[in-house]
């Protein structure tokens, strides 16, 4: 069960259906919300800090402060009316990344929920990034235009491979509880008779801790595996995806696209990425 549940609002705003997601979560499983407060201040030309007056880092520091603070009073009037646990904290490291403001503390959650919003900015590329690659938690995304889920559907993008693998373990506290999960399969051959021996050793391995998968297997899509997941998804009305994040170099996937940047640009529902 996920007790301590992180969501990062390092960017000057908190991100409602996020929020939402984070506080359902915590009262299915008893567990505490902690939301942390933050911005990041970026000088408009780097390599010209040196000739800046030292009263204007004064000003900037001031006011990133007051911008923090103000952020962590509308996240705690926020949760006021909640009945879970909830802790807000604010963090004064406004001169760093909103990813290393973001990733000590997702370290010691056992998942974290971030909201993205459909037109990614570089910010919250490189957020998503740091938070998935280098927290070692999974990382629930929830759209900034996503209704709360119920967590009661869903669809497991299974690949043989460790992020897939690592995505299905972190994700067991929700498909224990969940009524229908899919092993959703996508690779040129659909109409393979017999599986690989990983696909029976995964399903074997999820009816051990009592759930009854579906296996389906879908062509891949034009554009690749990312569209046959969400269409599937689509399909069966399921609240929620489990993937593995990042299954190649980051550069690479920013370059030409791939799974991952397809679900978190494009998922109407929440996806819990795993690294």
């Amino acid at each position: 069960m996920y007790r301590e549940i992180f969501v990062p609002c390092v960017l000057g705003a908190y991100p409602e259906p996020a929020m939402a997601t984070a506080a359902s979560l915590a009262q299915r499983s008893e567990g505490r919300l902690v939301a942390l407060a933050g911005a990041s201040i970026v000088a408009p030309v780097a390599t010209a800090w040196m000739y800046y007056p030292a009263q204007v880092y004064a000003t900037m520091q001031a006011t990133g402060q007051a911008t923090v603070e103000r952020l962590a009073t509308r996240i705690r009037e926020r949760l006021t009316p909640e009945t879970v646990r909830w802790e807000v904290r604010s963090t004064d490291r406004i001169w760093m990344t909103p990813g290393e403001q973001a990733v000590p503390h997702a370290r010691f959650a056992d998942v974290t929920v971030l909201g993205l919003d459909r037109e990614l900015t570089d910010f919250e590329d490189r957020l998503f990034s740091a938070l998935l690659v280098e927290s070692g938690v999974p990382l629930l995304t929830v759209a900034t235009d996503a209704a709360v889920s119920r967590f009661q559907r869903a669809v497991v993008a299974w690949k043989d491979t460790r992020e897939a693998s690592r995505a299905v373990h972190d994700a067991m506290p929700l498909l224990a509880r969940s009524q229908a999960v899919d092993v959703l399969i996508v690779d040129a051959s659909p109409e393979r008779e017999r599986p690989h021996a990983a696909e029976t050793l995964i399903l074997s391995h999820l009816e051990r801790h009592g759930l009854r998968p579906n296996v389906v297997r879908r062509c891949a899509e034009d554009g690749g595996a990312g569209p046959a997941i969400l269409e599937h998804a689509r399909e069966t009305g399921a609240d929620y995806i489990v993937a593995g994040g990042y299954g190649r170099r980051r550069a690479s996937e920013f370059i030409f696209g791939g799974v991952t940047r397809t679900l978190m640009k494009h998922s109407p529902i929440p996806v819990l990425f795993a690294h």
